[in-house]
C-alpha cells in the first residue's frame, strides 16, 4: 500500500490511499491457490492391492519367465501389458511399479521405461491413445522384501512420470504396456514385473510376440496417480469452474476498493 499526499480543498493536502503491488500479488497468490484447490493434489487413482512379496520357498521360486534385461536401448526389449479400468473420470500423471531381481549381482533398477495405453476388449487394440518415454522419477530397492534363502529374489520399486498427463474415461477397458531395461553394465540385473497383491481387482497380463499378444498367468502390480472427477471438471464444465475460482478474486477486489474509499 502506497501513501501520498493529494490537494483536497484549496492550499490544503491530505492522504491519499493507492493500491500498489501488494494487492496485485495477493490477488496473484489467491487465484493460484484457487487453481490448486480445484483440480487437487496428485492422489492413487488406481492400483493392484501392491505387490506380492518374493517367494521363500526354494522348491517354488518367483515367476522369472518374462524379464526386462540391461541394454543401452529398448530396441530388443520385451512388452509386457497389464489392462485395468476405472470407475471415474481422471487424469494420469504417473506409474508406480515393482519388479523383482536376484539378490546376487548388482541391482535391476530400470534405466529406460517406454509406456503406452491401448482400449480393446481382450488386447491392446490400434494405435495406443498415448505414449512416450517415461521420465523416471526413482528405481530403488525396497528394504524388507527380500525371499528368505540366499539365491531368491528382492523387490524394486520404480516411479515414473508421463510426458504428457493424460485422460482417462469411466467404464472403459485400458491396457497399460511397458517396455523396459535394466543397466547394460549392470552384473546379474533384470527386472521381472512383480505379481499383484492379494486384493487385486483383477486384470489381463500380457508378453508381445512376433505372432501377437499372448496370455501370460497371474496379474502384475502397479499404481496410477493422478486425479480423479472429484477435482477434475468434465469438458463441458470447465467454464463453470473457472467462473467460481473467478467469485473470490471479485470479491476481494471489491472488499478492497471498499476499504480504500
Amino acid at each position: 500500500m502506497i501513501r501520498t499526499n493529494t490537494r483536497v480543498a484549496a492550499g490544503k493536502t491530505g492522504p491519499r490511499i493507492t493500491t500498489g503491488r501488494k494487492i496485485k500479488t495477493l490477488l496473484a497468490l489467491v487465484g493460484l491457490l484457487g487453481a490448486v484447490n480445484m483440480y487437487g493434489v496428485t492422489i492413487p487413482i488406481y492400483d493392484t492391492g501392491g505387490f506380492e512379496d518374493p517367494s521363500n520357498d526354494r522348491l517354488h521360486p518367483t515367476d522369472r519367465s518374462q524379464r526386462w534385461l540391461g541394454a543401452s536401448d529398448l530396441s530388443n526389449s520385451k512388452t509386457l501389458a497389464e489392462s485395468f479400468s476405472l470407475q471415474h473420470n481422471s487424469v494420469l500423471d504417473s506409474v508406480e511399479l515393482w519388479t523383482y531381481d536376484t539378490k546376487d549381482g548388482s541391482a535391476g533398477t530400470l534405466q529406460q521405461i517406454q509406456y503406452a495405453i491401448y482400449t480393446g476388449a481382450t488386447q491392446p487394440t490400434g494405435a495406443p491413445l498415448a505414449s512416450g518415454l517415461g521420465q523416471i522419477t526413482s528405481s530403488v530397492e525396497l528394504a524388507g522384501h527380500r525371499s528368505s534363502y540366499a539365491e531368491g529374489d528382492m523387490v524394486i520399486q520404480t516411479v515414473f512420470n508421463l510426458v504428457t498427463p493424460f485422460h482417462l474415461a469411466p467404464d472403459v477397458i485400458y491396457w497399460l504396456a511397458l517396455t523396459a531395461c535394466t543397466d547394460p553394465l549392470g552384473v546379474s540385473c533384470t527386472a521381472q514385473w512383480a505379481e499383484a497383491g492379494s486384493g487385486a481387482v483383477g486384470g489381463t497380463y500380457l508378453v508381445q510376440t512376433d505372432t501377437g499378444w499372448v496370455s501370460v498367468a497371474g496379474d502384475r502390480a502397479f499404481e496410477l496417480e493422478g486425479h480423479t472427477s472429484a477435482n477434475v471438471p468434465e469438458t463441458g464444465s470447465t467454464l463453470a469452474f473457472l467462473v467460481l475460482a473467478m467469485l473470490p478474486l471479485a470479491g476481494l477486489r471489491w472488499m478492497a476498493r471498499k476499504t480504500l474509499v
